[in-house]
């Protein structure tokens, strides 16, 4: 794993020694090593001109997935605009069509949304462009899923935010894997038309550049023909079958120097071609959504323009240019200070949206939850079944209290019962009217049954009543039995932080009940107990800090 030379700070190069020892020799999913992927979007960002945190965010985005590294040591080690980024990243990069929790709109919505610092979606970007590069180790299938993700889902996303750059890289390497049928009958056409016109783009840019020229215009004249993706889904969107009839096929990209001089190139268009009427486009005054900027005309009779070839024509300055290949990343100011006025203007103009935040299974599934969820609405939310036997929930390989609000991209792990074991106590941390509304008619059919007022069941259900002589004992066999002493629900005087509800025992090399009144401590077994060790317990030393919990006593909860 070689330095990269454009990477010189001392906390991207601690960064860089971080990744190179935590990847050692791991594999991505695409096959490829992680430590080269990770350069691989390294690399791919830095057009995009990359502040420190970003590119450290960049090399230690796969951190979170490596043993004894978690969110609050990459906290720690690297800042919390660090550890925001990477989370977010590894919660994108979970997003996939598969999940059929969430509508395609949503996911899409999803992509924008959870980033709301400008730079996640920008790394998750670049990581798909690279994954598409190293598509060709897997299976036919595998790459066909991975480029519908990024055609459907990424490239939209790029868009929604102008990243024109990002967004026809992307296109340009899933189509032909998604749609290979189209993309080929879409390339052949392509092929047709430039033997049947032969090289006329360059001629007739050049001509147009000398004419500008002619009437005072300091200009520059560029070359574009539509993506074939873009030409198949204008096709099928319009119902065409021939790449010919697509009007903005091909197109001249005209910079000038000021917004007043592309309206003063306008009219020396019109006045020199032809222009087709209702395909004039004023972006200038009422740009795009994403920001994008331009004048847009389709002209035909353009000097050395082969009669009936439709050229689409774009105006704009340089800064406009810059913008439409760069979206709203154009604007973003990498400096300590933070994002620059403008750039945090339009994010969040093209960010608003329903508020909520989107959170992890273990196996990677997406959840979608209200702002303020606990552990307890992320249970109810998978299934009722897993919210009714709610025992606590690792958040990050953390125990979290129920009081703990989840952020975007949570690793939620929920330790549950074996049979449903609801409080009435739980209603103030649920969050979700569907949660509540389950917990309440649960607690109310319980309580019915407990005071007799249920329904009898169904005869169906009830077992036979009768028996044969030879399964009936006299009561005089059965061994006799003394009353068993009255059980207490809770023997052991000790409360978990949080008001989560665990089995509790004490440690045996500290027997913490022999020293009460002391400071202790808790750890989460591996069967899903507490076991109460003394706080100064040398076993404590030994415990990885994931799986220690806050425990106090609690005299007044022991029955007399």
């Amino acid at each position: 794993m070689p330095f990269p030379t454009f990477a010189q700070s001392p906390r991207i190069q601690r960064a860089f020694l971080t990744a190179r020892e935590a990847y050692g020799d791991g594999l991505h999913w695409t096959g490829v090593s992680l430590s080269a992927h990770v350069l691989g979007v390294l690399r791919a960002l830095q057009p995009f001109g990359p502040d420190e945190d970003a590119m450290i965010a960049c090399l230690l985005h796969h951190l979170l997935q490596v043993p004894f590294w978690n969110a609050e040591r990459l906290k720690r080690e690297y800042g919390e605009r660090v550890q925001a980024m990477v989370r977010g990243i590894h919660l994108l990069s979970h997003v996939t069509l598969r999940d059929r929790r969430l509508p395609v709109e949503r996911l899409r919505a999803m992509l924008v949304r959870v980033a709301d610092d400008m730079r996640v979606l920008l790394i998750i970007l670049c990581d798909r462009c690279h994954v598409l590069d190293a598509l060709h180790s897997l299976p036919a299938a595998e790459q066909r899923r991975v480029c519908q993700d990024a055609l459907h889902l990424f490239a939209p996303a790029a868009a929604r935010l102008g990243i024109f750059s990002l967004k026809n890289r992307i296109e340009s390497l899933a189509f032909p894997v998604v749609y290979p049928a189209d993309a080929e009958r879409i390339t052949e056409q392509l092929t047709s038309l430039h033997c049947q016109y032969g090289a006329f783009l360059p001629v007739a840019s050049a001509a147009l550049r000398v004419f500008l020229e002619e009437q005072g215009m300091v200009t520059s004249v560029e070359v574009r023909e539509k993506q074939p993706y873009s030409i198949f889904m204008k096709m099928r969107a319009k119902g065409m079958t021939a790449v010919s009839a697509v009007y903005d096929l091909f197109a001249f990209r005209v910079t000038v120097r000021s917004p007043e001089e592309c309206y003063q190139v306008l009219g020396h268009l019109h006045n020199r071609g032809h222009p087709i009427p209702n395909r004039f486009k004023d972006y200038l005054a009422f740009p795009k959504p994403n920001g994008y900027r331009s004048l847009h005309t389709t002209l035909t009779q353009l000097p050395c323009v082969p009669p009936g070839v439709f050229i689409e024509v774009q105006v704009r300055t340089e800064e406009m240019a810059y913008e439409a290949e760069y979206g709203v990343a154009s604007h973003w100011q990498y400096k300590e200070s933070g994002p620059s006025a403008e750039a945090t203007r339009r994010v969040q103009k093209l960010l608003a949206c329903q508020p909520g935040i989107f959170v992890l299974t273990p196996k990677g599934d997406i959840v979608e939850l209200p702002d303020g969820a606990t552990p307890l609405d992320f249970a109810f939310q998978v299934h009722s079944t897993l919210g009714l036997s709610f025992r606590a929930a690792r958040v990050n390989g953390v125990i979290a209290p129920l009081t703990h609000h989840l952020e975007n991209g949570d690793v939620v792990e929920v330790i549950r019962h074996r049979d449903p074991r609801p409080s009435p106590r739980w209603m103030q941390y649920l969050h979700t009217a569907e949660a509540r509304s389950k917990l309440r008619r649960f607690i109310a059919e319980r309580d019915a049954v407990r005071d007799g007022v249920a329904p009898a069941p169904s005869p169906r259900h009830v077992p036979s009543l009768r028996a044969t002589s030879s399964s009936i004992a006299s009561v005089s066999a059965l061994p006799s039995r003394r009353p068993s002493a009255p059980h207490h629900c809770k023997a052991i005087p000790v409360t978990v932080g949080g008001g989560l509800d665990f089995p509790l025992s004490y440690a045996l090399c500290c027997h913490p009940e022999e020293k009460r009144g002391g400071t202790i401590a808790g750890v989460v077994t591996r069967l899903g107990r507490v076991r109460i060790h003394h706080h100064g317990c040398r076993m404590l030393a030994h415990v990885h800090p994931d799986r220690r919990i806050e425990v106090q006593w609690d005299w007044e909860g022991i029955g007399d």
